[in-house]
C-alpha cells in the first residue's frame, strides 16, 4: 500500500510530527510511505529514514501560496500512485475539500481551528466551525485522540478514536543516571519541568507566573516556538530557560525533572504528558476538554482549571511536599501508558484504517 502523510509542516520538535514519525516508522517494513508538507522556516534538516520520499510543496510556505501549488500536490500524488492521504488536522486538507482527492482521505485530528478558536475567544470561530464542519464530512475517512474534539460537529459518518501513544522502549526511567543528569543541568532543588512547542495555547506564561509565586523551587522552561521571546522574558530568577532542545536533551529532561507540568489552555491530548508519564513523572495540567477526557480521574495528574495560576501553584506546591504521592503518582502513569497507550498497537489500528480506503490492499 502507498500512504502519503501530509502536515502543515515538519519540525524536529512538535507532537503531531512525532506521532507521523512512530506511524511511519511501524508501516514503513510493509508499505511504502511519503511524507508531503509545505516549505515552512520551522522544518527538520534531516527528515528520517522511514519515508520512501519526501516532497516538500515548492511555494507552500503561505496560506495562499499552498492553495495555488495544490495543482503540484495533485500531481506528486497521482505519478507516485498514492492510495491513501493522511490529511494530520484539517488545515492541510482545505484545498482539497471538493476535489477527487478527498475519495482517498483521511482526517486525523490532534486539535481543531474551531476549538482553538473558541478557547481563545476569536471573532473567527464561526468560520472555522463551517470549514472544519465540511471538511470533516467530505474526507472518506476521520480518526480522533480524544471524543472531545467531536463534540463542535455534527457528523454524517463514524469517526474512529485512535489515541496517541509512547514509544516505550526510548522513553523508559530505567535507562537513565537520573542522579548524573541533575548534576549535568545543575539541578540541586525541587525541579518542575515545562516542555512543549512554545505557543501561546501552551500557558508558558503561567507556567512562569507559577515560578514566581514559588521561588524556593527551580523552574525549567523548555521548547521554542512563536512565543518564546514574550514567555521568557517575563521569568524570574527561579526559570532555567533552556530554548529548543534536542531529542536527547528532551529525555534527559524528564529524567532529571520531578514534576511535569503544561498549564494549556486549548488543544487535545499533548503528547509531551504521555512521554512525561511514561518517564514515570507526576503530571499537573489542566481540565480543558482533552486532557480531562484522558487524565480524569487517574492518579497520575493533578488537574486545575485552566487560566487558574493561584490554584496552579497550590498544585505545585502541594506536590513539591509530598514525596511518597509523587513516587505513586509517576508508577501509576508509567503503567497507565504501558496497558493503553503503545504505539504496536496504535499503529496497527490505523494500518486497519487505511486497508479500508484502498480496497484490494492487504496489511
Amino acid at each position: 500500500m502507498k500512504i502519503a502523510f501530509v502536515s502543515t509542516q515538519f519540525a524536529e520538535i512538535g507532537g503531531v510530527e512525532n506521532v507521523m514519525r512512530e506511524i511511519a516508522g511501524r508501516l514503513a517494513g510493509r508499505h511504502e510511505i511519503h511524507l508531503i508538507t509545505r516549505e515552512r522556516e520551522n522544518n527538520a534538516k534531516e527528515f528520517g529514514k522511514f519515508w520512501k520520499n519526501v516532497f516538500v510543496i515548492p511555494g507552500s510556505g503561505t496560506g495562499k501560496g499552498y492553495k495555488k501549488s495544490r495543482g503540484l500536490f495533485k500531481k506528486y500524488i497521482e505519478e507516485n500512485g498514492i492510495e491513501v492521504v493522511q490529511f494530520h488536522n484539517t488545515t492541510p486538507f482545505r484545498p482539497f475539500m471538493f476535489s477527487g482527492l478527498r475519495k482517498k482521505s483521511v482526517i486525523t485530528l490532534h486539535g481543531t481551528v474551531t476549538g482553538f478558536y473558541r478557547d481563545m475567544r476569536s471573532w473567527r470561530f464561526p468560520f472555522g466551525w463551517l470549514y472544519e464542519e465540511l471538511a470533516l464530512n467530505l474526507a472518506a475517512k476521520v480518526t480522533t485522540i480524544t471524543r472531545a474534539h467531536m463534540g463542535d460537529f455534527i457528523m454524517l459518518k463514524p469517526v474512529e478514536l485512535i489515541r496517541n501513544g509512547v514509544d516505550l522502549e526510548r522513553f523508559n526511567p530505567k535507562k537513565f543516571n537520573r542522579r548524573k543528569l541533575r548534576r549535568k543541568f545543575g539541578f540541586d532543588k525541587f525541579t518542575v519541568l515545562f516542555l512543549s512547542k512554545m505557543m501561546k495555547n501552551k500557558g508558558g506564561d503561567y507556567f512562569v507566573r507559577a515560578a514566581e509565586k514559588l521561588p524556593h523551587l527551580q523552574f525549567v522552561l523548555a521548547g521554542d516556538g512563536p512565543d518564546r521571546e514574550r514567555v521568557e522574558a517575563m521569568a524570574p530568577a527561579n526559570v532555567k530557560c533552556m530554548g529548543r532542545v534536542s531529542e536527547k536533551e528532551k529525555l534527559e529532561l524528564y529524567a532529571a525533572a520531578d514534576l511535569f507540568v503544561l498549564p494549556t489552555i486549548s488543544e487535545g491530548f499533548p503528547l509531551v504528558i504521555l512521554e512525561a508519564m511514561a518517564m514515570g513523572l507526576p503530571v499537573v495540567s489542566t481540565t480543558i476538554w482533552g486532557v480531562k477526557e484522558v487524565l480524569d480521574g487517574r492518579e497520575c495528574a493533578v488537574l486545575v482549571p485552566p487560566k487558574n495560576p493561584e490554584m496552579l501553584v497550590g498544585a505545585i506546591n502541594e506536590l513539591s511536599e509530598s514525596s511518597g504521592r509523587l513516587k505513586r503518582m509517576g508508577a501509576s502513569g508509567r503503567r497507565d501508558v504501558e496497558k493503553e497507550f503503545n504505539w504496536d498497537v496504535i499503529a496497527k489500528q490505523y494500518e486497519a484504517l487505511f486497508v479500508k480506503i484502498a480496497p484490494g490492499v492487504k496489511g
